[in-house]
Order: structure tokens, then sequence, then C-alpha cells
């Protein structure tokens, strides 16, 4: 058990595992890709939750930050305010720009950026959890909790 220790104990092998936990991250959250990329448009998965916030990031895009503190959605007719910050839609509009070359994006472009943003921040994630692990418990229950969010889609 203490040679277990001592070879975890070694910060390459550390980087390893770290190395290997962050890309099963990534090999579980691109398992899908086939399906979602595989059509002519991006195929949108899931809840409803989705469809909320591309439509809330597009609104971010025409109409400005302004329009996405106040959903005319919710409670319709009447709408509801929003009272949590968009910074989520915000990180889709940012993948969209990207896609989109720096230019304001489309709903395509918007869409094409979107489904990368879940699986890097699934990534980081990971990394975060394995970081704060090794800081708060030591030893090795930080690699069991970065392999457990690692292989949780």
């Amino acid at each position: 058990m203490d040679q277990v220790r001592a070879i975890l104990g070694r910060r390459g092998v550390r980087a390893a595992l770290l190395g290997a936990a962050l890309l099963a991250a990534a090999a579980v959250r691109l398992a899908t890709f086939d399906f979602v990329q595989g059509g002519e448009e991006v195929r949108i998965v899931g809840d409803g939750d989705v469809l909320y916030h591309l439509v809330q990031s597009m609104r971010l895009v025409t109409e400005g930050v302004a329009a996405v503190w106040r959903d005319p959605g919710l409670n319709y007719p009447i709408g509801a305010d929003g009272h949590w910050p968009p910074l989520f839609d915000a990180l889709l509009v940012g993948a969209g720009w990207l896609v989109e070359g720096g230019a304001a994006p489309d709903r395509a472009a918007l869409v094409a950026g979107a489904v990368w943003v879940p699986v890097v921040l699934g990534v980081l994630t990971v990394a975060l959890v394995a970081w704060l692990g090794r800081a708060l418990l030591g030893g090795r229950p930080w690699l069991d909790a970065a392999l457990l969010l690692a292989l949780l889609p």
C-alpha cells in the first residue's frame, strides 16, 4: 500500500491520471456526437431547457442583454422576470461567435457552437473536482471523484 501511495505521490503519475480522467470525460460527452451532428442540421436533443437556452441566446444576440432579464414566454401572456443572470446563454453566444469567426452568430452558428459548450464545461468540471478533491481531501480520493464524474454523462 505504501508503494501505491508513493507512485500516486509522483507529479507525473498524477498528471497522467488526470489526463486519463479528462480524456474519459471527453469521450463520454462526445459519445452522441454522431447522432447530434449526423444530419444536415444539428439535432437538438434533451428536454425543453435546451431549446429555452437557445431561444434566450438568440434573443441576447438580436435584442441585447436587457431583453433576457424578462422572458415573455414564461407565465404567458404576462411574462416573468428572470432572476438569474444569463451567463450560460452568454456562453452559448460566445461559442456561436467563435464559430462565426468573430461576427454576430445567426441561428445555425449559434447551434453549431452551442453543442460544444456542455462538452467543454463537463471536462472542465472534472478538472475542478480533481483539483478540489486534491486540495480538500489529499491522497487518492481526488482521482476517485474525478473518474466518477468523468464517467457520468
